[in-house]
């Protein structure tokens, strides 16, 4: 699995917990769920578990072959670059502020009285609803565009997840048991209401819209080493100038060091560092 998917984890339970924790506060903590219960269970289960699972199984930033050409890429992974303080830092800062997206635009779209043609105001169940949708949404196309190395398996279960929810809200929107709260919330509530199908196009974006300027501005100005590789590959560089391919080679194959190795050479380089410094100076 990727290292990054291990704060995605974290983000997409973030973005997902803190809705629930706004809502309760604006319920006088009394315990009530704006989300239907099975809908919360099924959210890591079902929902945005199996494009993760697909995402860890084929994910590749570069290509195996490309790898074995270049070593150096491997220091990416001992050097935590990945998996950093910062990075971990970023994804958390994303969550957070996709919850406050999430939960307040959902809420102020809704509260302006009639959210359909014929008059009806939302209920609570139609309001959470949009606001499942959009969470789904906005974590699968977060996710999206994370990804390095698209498949049709990736397509499958990115956005075979997201029909899932809506099968599911089809299904359970037909069961006539009294305990149903989401009966007709899709097929009479919201699937008739503009603001609903609005929702479901503008939140994902704004939800996205900072990681992916994050992710623009360092492809083009701070680039990682397997981001460089990757578009010499992409742009078939290597046919054009095979001369600077070789060259890369060459740098990449310098042995990199880690873990007792590289702290041993560290400590001898130090060692020689002092003696140097200390040695008499000759008269």
């Amino acid at each position: 699995m990727c290292s990054w998917q291990v704060s995605y984890f974290f983000y997409k339970n973030l973005a997902f917990g803190l809705t629930v924790f706004y809502f309760n506060s604006n319920a006088l903590f009394s315990g009530q769920s704006i989300f239907e219960e099975w809908a919360m269970a099924l959210y890591n289960v079902i929902f945005t578990s199996i494009p993760v699972m697909v995402v860890g199984i084929f994910e590749q930033d570069v290509a195996a072959d490309t790898c074995l050409k270049f070593p150096a890429l491997y220091r990416q992974g001992p050097g935590n670059a990945f998996f950093s303080w910062g990075r971990i830092f970023l994804w958390m800062a994303l969550g957070v502020y996709n919850s406050i997206v999430l939960f307040f635009l959902v809420a102020i779209a809704f509260s302006f009285g009639a959210f359909r043609s014929d008059g009806k105001v939302a209920d609570m169940w139609a309001v959470g609803t949009s606001m499942y949708t959009c969470i789904i949404w906005t974590v699968t196309v977060q996710l999206a565009l994370s990804i390095s190395y698209f498949t049709w398996v990736h397509h499958v279960a990115l956005w075979g997840s997201i029909a899932c929810w809506y099968v599911y809200l089809a299904v359970r929107g037909m069961m006539n048991l009294d305990s149903n709260m989401l009966k007709g919330v899709l097929s009479e509530e919201l699937a008739p209401s503009p603001t609903f199908w609005l929702l479901t196009i503008v939140i994902p974006m704004v939800g996205v819209f900072p990681s992916f300027l994050y992710t623009a501005f360092v492809r083009q100005f701070r680039p990682s080493d397997h981001h460089i590789i990757g578009e010499i590959v992409n742009l078939e560089l290597q046919k054009k100038d095979p001369a600077m391919w070789k060259r890369e080679q060459r740098k990449a194959h310098h042995r990199p060091k880690f873990g007792f190795t590289a702290a041993v050479d560290a400590a001898v380089r130090r060692m020689r560092a002092k003696g140097h410094r200390g040695s008499p100076t000759p008269v």
